[in-house]
């Protein structure tokens, strides 16, 4: 452990750190900068709290749901090419499960940030919120088309739905952030 001890010299203004080992010895440090160093401390403390209270839980959790959402949609996409390339049955089901899971995770980002836009904590802008309310409306019109069956279900319709889900996706997280720190 250390401890402080404060050496009462005229000519020096120093600060003792006596450390508990023994490579280390007796430290002298200018007390201007042991103040400086609590003040930064302080300030670090500070800056911490004001994260937290004005960042509060439902950015972390808002964060979180919404890159599923990105994720899947896009995946849905990718699978949808892969299905009007390959007609093989198993890309279909993957887009059917893929859009399944991503309006799950996009309802509760949707719940999470109209909570955060309500109660005024920070979260995304009214238009990201427009923009992701548009995108996650696309996906149910797309998870309705993928229910057909076989070829019909993904082309052409179900196919040019996931690119303007894909779309109006990357414009809302573009356009609807807020100071480049929420996509």
């Amino acid at each position: 452990m250390n401890s402080l001890s404060f050496v009462d010299a005229r000519e020096f203004d120093f600060v003792r750190v006596n450390s508990s080992s023994e490579e280390a010895g007796n430290i002298l440090c200018p007390r201007a900068y042991f103040h400086i160093f609590t003040l930064k401390w302080q300030a670090d403390a500070m800056t911490l709290y004001t994260m937290l209270v004005s960042h509060p839980l439902s950015y972390a959790v808002y964060r979180f749901f919404s890159s599923f959402p990105i994720a899947c949609f896009f995946l849905a996409l990718l699978t949808d090419v892969a299905f009007w390339q390959t007609t093989n049955l198993i890309w279909l089901h993957f887009s059917e499960w893929l859009l399944l899971a991503g309006l799950v995770f996009g309802a509760v980002a949707i719940i999470v940030a109209l909570i955060a836009l309500v109660a005024r904590w920070y979260g995304p802008t009214w238009f990201g919120l427009l923009g992701q309310g548009t995108a996650f409306a696309l996906a149910v019109l797309n998870s309705f088309i993928h229910t057909a069956d076989g070829w019909t279900a993904v082309m052409p319709y179900g196919l040019t739905v996931s690119i303007a889900t894909v779309l109006v996706m990357a414009v809302a997280g573009l356009a609807g952030r807020r100071g480049g720190a929420n996509v």
